[in-house]
């Protein structure tokens, strides 16, 4: 019985370090998966705007505005991307059903949309 303590203590203690670090993982990459369908809804946004504002006075500053948003889409897309690829973060993020957004995919945050 004495030589068990040591054991659970270990258990106990390994555990906690993976709770915590599924737990941060969890953390990081779902708040860079909201910036990410923000990003999106933006672009969708200006996206219809601009299909709207199309032939008229607007049209130059409406298609300024859609390539400002889709860079910086990408942006964030590359990050979030990167941010699966750290080591720290992989195998979390694939237990917990994180997958690379493809470029461009705006199915890929329907889904996730839903989840989180």
């Amino acid at each position: 019985m004495t030589s068990a303590i040591p054991y659970i203590i270990a258990t106990v203690g390994i555990g906690a370090l993976l709770a915590l670090w599924f737990i941060t993982t969890y953390q990081v990459i779902s708040r860079k998966t909201q910036d990410l369908i923000h990003a999106a809804d933006q672009v969708r946004l200006l996206r219809e705007s601009f299909h709207q504002m199309r032939n008229g006075p607007h049209e130059a500053s409406a298609k300024k505005m859609l390539d400002t948003s889709t860079r910086i889409y990408s942006q964030i897309e590359k990050s979030y991307n990167e941010t699966l690829r750290k080591p720290l973060c992989r195998a979390p993020a694939f237990v917990m059903g994180f997958r690379k957004a493809e470029k461009g995919t705006i199915q890929f945050l329907e889904s996730r949309r839903k989840s989180l």
